[in-house]
C-alpha cells in the first residue's frame, strides 16, 4: 500500500541518476537543520534561571487552615 507510493520515486530515480545527490545533500541538509534546531532549544531550557518555589501563605493564629 505505502510502497506503492514509492514506485515512481524510484523509477524517478533509475531514469535520474543525478537527483541522486541531490537527494543526499537535501538529507544532510535537514539533518543539520534538525540538529541546530535541537542544539538552540537545549540552550534555551539549560540557560533560563528556574522558576522560583511558590510561596506558601504564613499561618496566623486567627486563620484556620485546614
Amino acid at each position: 500500500m505505502i510502497e506503492n507510493g514509492f514506485e515512481p520515486i524510484n523509477h524517478f530515480l533509475h531514469t535520474h541518476p543525478h537527483w541522486i545527490a541531490y537527494l543526499g545533500l537535501l538529507l544532510r541538509l535537514k539533518c543539520g537543520l534538525l540538529t541546530v534546531l535541537m542544539g538552540y532549544f537545549l540552550y534555551r531550557v539549560y540557560t533560563e534561571p528556574a522558576p522560583a518555589p511558590p510561596r506558601r501563605e504564613s499561618r496566623s493564629d486567627t486563620h484556620f487552615l485546614a
